[in-house]
């Protein structure tokens, strides 16, 4: 109750900070936010939302519209957390938590509402943190230390204000998102973790672009459309266009906290424009990370360092399947070189929480890691290291802390090195599998679309089309937006991309290029599903007469022009023509030693089906037969392709 509170002091100074790390706070807290109707808006735009949590703040007395001690206390808060929302009425906060199904809430109370209201809420798992706010500590203090959730009892906004940044930091630790690796040699991309793979192909990406001072811009642009009203986070910003390079990169990191928690959740949700706008930060500070970590190399062997976090059920069942396997952390990470400091953050989960604590203890060998660190503080109790983003570790042995509590584990870790033979595997079949002559965020979305992710390789495209002057670029984003319509099955719209990115081709004069020839392979696509297949005939036949003068016939752009061919061919009922075509792609299978077994087993299988329109059943039952050969050797026994070669050949 921010009003009584400010009758019941004689003075208002519970309203400043005195520390010089809340100096900018202390100069904007007496500036007056945004009507009510502009604070109330932010708990109703997800596009707001770029940190891991939220803030909701229910007392019956709130008034940030008229009481100007109100309108301090939310620009105070807004400093740690953008995404605030008031509440009088206690329905309509019970309504508004309800909806928040992935969500993480930070609550604070008053103590007269609390007394009712937090039996009800305080098993939500959408909160995480409960403070109570109220003018009589002594009272409330009685009833709330009975709930695990409650943080503590306060009066005054500046010890307010210090608890509610470390939960949210807390937050932020339990939320740095993970991926577990099993290595075998029947491994393939497709089985892995799509985030390790989008987070080891995002870092080699991130690390190549040559980022300008026009890319701060972009963000802080951006960064401002968020923080409307947040005087004090507008003032941080204007600070990081003016004097981005005043400062070290660590220096952003440690000191201007947003910035993390803005990552974090990013990559932990993949937040496409955030991940392209936040993007320099996080090649400056690798690059820091690593050109410190270079000079530093010849110092140290090796260390041992710590790092406590809370982890989901299902997650902790992954890890345990995953011993002697690999684990990466998303995200840049801190870690101690003192044991207690993360070992009591990770009792302190399983308090609050129905998380399982985890204390990783990790070990690096300074000369070999693939993964470069930088020392934050030296001193024996506070030493702190940040390892660079998208660390990746071994995992070892699992064991129990203490034998009463069997939500609290430790976890020995060691970090890959640079000689690492299952990273090394690992990331040869992640090359081999998403190879790419792109660069950039072209890559990046041509990923996404082969992943299916076409809502996500969409945003890519359309951000990274305003951040390009190279037409060749444009010309590429056209096409894959052109490919992202198709798969939705918006053909007009695919049409128009793909013929925006043809006119590029012929003003540049590469009309005969390789680019040109998937854009005519794209609108003969479009006109196959509308059934106009002469005129998806046509297109076909000019890819086709472009790859053939600028491509081996292996090429996998070669032997889908002919498979396209031959299958339309089929559907205009020119069997002849479709047994050529489909006797020619299979030539170039057989003569291929590196081609896959299941292209030549539905090349067979294609030409069986032709022989089967002809009433030719005999050739058919050969071509199928090879098919199903195939299939046996390729495919387990119970594969639903050999069910149905059976079930072909049978009938």
């Amino acid at each position: 109750m921010v009003a009584r509170i400010t009758t019941h002091r004689k003075k208002n100074k519970q309203m400043y900070f005195d520390s010089t790390s809340t100096s900018v706070i202390a100069s904007v807290c007496t500036a007056a936010l945004p009507a009510r109707s502009t604070i109330r808006s932010l708990g109703h735009s997800n596009t707001s939302i770029f940190q891991n949590y939220q803030l909701v703040w229910l007392d019956a007395h709130i008034d940030e519209h008229n009481d100007s001690n109100c309108q301090n206390t939310i620009t105070v808060l807004r400093r740690i957390i953008n995404y605030v929302t008031t509440f009088n009425e206690v329905d309509e906060c019970m309504n508004y938590i309800g909806k928040m199904k992935d969500e993480k809430i930070i609550l604070i109370i008053s103590g007269t509402l609390g007394q009712n209201f937090i039996p009800i809420i305080h098993d939500t798992s959408q909160i995480i943190s409960i403070f109570i706010f109220c003018k009589n500590k002594l009272v409330h203090e009685l009833w709330a230390y009975s709930w695990s959730k409650i943080k503590g009892v306060f009066e005054e906004i500046p010890i307010l204000y210090e608890a509610i940044k470390q939960a949210a930091e807390e937050c932020d630790r339990n939320t740095i998102s993970m991926s577990f690796i099993n290595i075998n040699n029947e491994t393939s991309v497709e089985n892995l973790d799509k985030s390790f793979i989008y987070m080891q192909i995002l870092k080699e990406i991130i690390l190549e672009i040559d980022f300008k001072d026009q890319d701060i811009k972009d963000f802080t642009t951006y960064y401002r459309k968020h923080i409307v009203g947040n005087v004090a986070e507008q003032a941080i910003i204007d600070k990081l266009e003016r004097e981005y390079h005043r400062y070290e990169p660590i220096w952003w990191c440690t000191n201007e906290y947003f910035l993390y928690s803005m990552l974090s959740r990013a990559l932990r949700t993949m937040q496409i424009e955030t991940i392209i706008g936040i993007s320099f930060f996080i090649r400056d500070l690798h690059k820091y990370i690593d050109q410190v970590h270079s000079e530093e190399i010849h110092n140290s062997s090796s260390l041992i360092v710590y790092h406590g976090q809370g982890i989901s059920q299902k997650n902790f069942d992954q890890l345990k399947k995953t011993q002697d396997g690999l684990l990466s952390f998303h995200n840049f990470l801190f870690t101690s070189k003192n044991r207690e400091s993360p070992l009591n953050f990770a009792r302190q989960t399983i308090i609050n929480s129905d998380l399982i604590g985890i204390l990783f203890v990790m070990t690096i060998d300074h000369s070999l890691t693939s993964t470069p660190f930088v020392n934050i503080r030296n001193d024996l109790t506070k030493g702190e290291v940040l390892l660079s983003i998208h660390s990746i570790f071994h995992i070892g042995q699992i064991q129990q802390i203490g034998t009463n509590n069997n939500r609290l584990w430790q976890v020995e870790l060691t970090l890959a090195n640079k000689n690492d033979l299952k990273l090394h595997v690992l990331n040869k079949r992640i090359l081999d599998e998403t190879i790419s002559f792109r660069k950039g965020w072209c890559r990046l979305s041509e990923l996404l679309i082969k992943q299916n992710q076409f809502n996500k390789a969409q945003q890519v495209c359309d951000i990274a089309m305003t951040r390009t002057d190279d037409e060749n670029e444009k010309a590429f984003f056209y096409y894959q937006l052109g490919l992202i319509k198709f798969h939705q099955e918006e053909y007009k719209e695919a049409s128009l991309f793909y013929n925006s990115s043809l006119r590029i081709h012929e003003k540049n004069l590469n009309s005969s290029s390789i680019d040109a020839a998937a854009c005519y392979m794209g609108i003969g696509s479009i006109h196959e599903k509308m059934e106009i297949y002469w005129k998806a005939l046509s297109f076909f036949e000019i890819a086709f007469g472009i790859c053939e003068k600028i491509l081996p016939t292996t090429d996998s752009l070669v032997t889908n022009c002919i498979n396209n061919i031959g299958r339309i061919c089929y559907l205009m009922k020119r069997y002849s023509k479709s047994i050529f075509y489909y006797k020619k792609v299979l030539k170039i299978y057989q003569n291929t030693s590196t081609s896959n077994q299941s292209d030549v087993a539905i090349a067979y299988k294609n030409i069986g089906l032709v022989y089967v329109k002809r009433n030719e059943y005999s050739n058919a039952i050969t071509f199928f037969e090879k098919t199903l050969a195939i299939y046996k050797k390729i495919l387990p026994s119970n594969h639903l392709d050999i069910a149905e070669t059976y079930q072909t050949i049978g009938s």
